[in-house]
């Protein structure tokens, strides 16, 4: 039989117990707080450094050499410095005598009707990517490295130090905004490009209306989907392309001259001369040979006729004079005739 204590500890005593050791227990239930709040810490540190998602150059297709592309109407007040080519699908733009443009105005020609619909294209391109880092604060005085950036609502700057975007020695660096609503600048911000970033590979995709504050310097590709404005004196490094209307105030609009890839040159055979030609030289016919009336008579004429004829004593095989009479007269014929030539 299994005997039983007499006395069981008493509730008091195992109260102290669990008084003593509440402290060490509540000790270590910070430390595990202190632990998780660092590690967060640690951990949202790492997230902030990491660099942006990757983003791809948005295809612009024939948009391409367009400073200015409008889908709907286009007017300019004041006078405007443009680079590159201008176009809109409504006939009437205004103002565009006050604009020195170098480039071509194509109205709404064939030109015209292809860029706007490489200019769609451009639009789904450039939101179908991402999504990229949220962007929730003014991106005046932030600086920027290349990756996608997207706002479900508004993009600004508004502040007086400028946004920068840091293309880090890399020529090839892309950067892609995307605002879910609007783009707006204030007057006097500007955004500023550094270590190799280029306004070719600067996009800024907006779904709604883009608006450039007075006296703003922006740079990039600007693809809206609505309504663009310029207000007096903006200038931009880049193009406007939007499927709205385009509004322009004295503004400088500067499309870069953007690279693209080297193309192989063709191959071309190297040039065959042609050996010179040989020319004969000229033959020169021998000169004809007459037989002189001498060797002519010497050899048709009669022997007997060469022995007996009247001959001049310096020549032979003719006839000096013509006989006269008979031979047998003594006419002196015979007398007058030289010698024979031997026989040969």
């Amino acid at each position: 039989m299994v005997s039983v204590p007499s006395t069981l500890p008493s509730p008091s005593r195992r109260t102290r117990r669990g008084r003593l050791r509440s402290p060490g227990a509540h000790r270590t239930t910070l430390c595990g707080v202190a632990v998780v709040a660092a590690s967060a810490l640690v951990l949202s540190t790492a997230g902030s450094a990491q660099a942006a998602p990757a983003a791809t150059a948005v295809p612009l297709g024939t948009a391409e050499p367009f400073a200015v592309l409008s889908g709907s109407a286009f007017s300019n007040t004041g006078p405007t410095v443009i680079a590159g080519d201008i176009g809109a699908s409504d006939p009437s733009m205004v103002g565009t005598t006050s604009i020195t443009l170098t480039g071509t105005n194509h109205g709404n020609d064939s030109v015209t009707a292809s860029a706007n619909a490489a200019l769609t294209n451009a639009l789904v391109s450039a939101a179908g990517q991402g999504p990229g880092d949220p962007i929730t604060a003014d991106l005046a005085g932030q600086t920027l490295t290349p990756g996608i950036y997207t706002s479900p609502s508004a993009l600004s700057i508004a502040g007086p130090t400028p946004l920068v975007l840091d293309g880090q020695n890399d020529p090839n660096a892309v950067f892609l905004f995307q605002a879910g609503s609007t783009l707006i600048t204030q007057p006097g911000t500007s955004v500023s490009l550094i270590n190799g970033a280029t306004a070719c590979n600067v996009f800024w995709q907006v779904g709604s209306s883009t608006t450039l504050g007075v006296n703003s310097f922006f740079s990039g590709v600007v693809l809206t989907l609505t309504d663009t404005t310029l207000n007096t004196g903006a200038t931009l490094e880049g193009s406007v392309l939007s499927s709205g209307s385009v509004t322009l105030d004295s503004n400088t609009i500067i499309r870069p001259a953007c690279a693209t890839p080297p193309t192989t040159p063709p191959v071309t055979a190297p040039p065959t001369t042609a050996p010179p030609t040989t020319t004969a030289p000229p033959t020169t016919a021998a000169p004809t040979t007459t037989a002189s009336p001498t060797a002519a008579a010497g050899t048709t004429g009669s022997g007997d006729e060469a022995d007996t004829g009247d001959e001049d004593e310096s020549t032979y095989g003719q006839v000096g004079r013509v006989p006269v009479g008979s031979v047998d007269t003594g006419d002196g014929s015979t007398a007058d005739v030289p010698p024979a030539r031997p026989t040969r």
